[in-house]
């Protein structure tokens, strides 16, 4: 098949794609940060957020896949930040620590 299109300055992961109503969601890792992207579907961005520290850990690029339900966005960091977000507006709409509130180890 022909490329149709490409997109770069995603950061750096491991992350596939989930797409719902008409957009494409994904993440990566930029700096310390990881970042959740919503692009339409010819490629163009749409918004942003960042939405937790990556691992920092040996191989510290993100790992999530987003998942899409009812409007809602919900990716979790390396470093267990669990975070939803409005899928049209990018709008952050909770979060919280696992690591914290739950007393979770890491890889265990």
């Amino acid at each position: 098949p022909n490329l149709l299109w490409f997109v770069e300055g995603l950061g750096e992961g491991y992350s596939t794609v989930a797409i719902s109503g008409g957009r494409l969601y994904t993440t990566g890792s930029i700096g310390r940060q990881e970042v959740l992207f919503a692009l339409d579907l010819s490629g163009q961005l749409l918004w942003q957020k960042p939405y937790g520290e990556a691992w920092n850990g040996r191989y510290p690029e993100a790992r999530t896949t987003p998942t899409i339900n009812d409007g809602r966005v919900y990716v979790i960091s390396g470093m267990g930040r669990i975070a939803c977000f409005d899928a049209a507006s990018g709008a952050e709409v909770w979060a919280v620590d696992a690591a914290t509130k739950f007393g979770t180890k890491y890889h265990f």
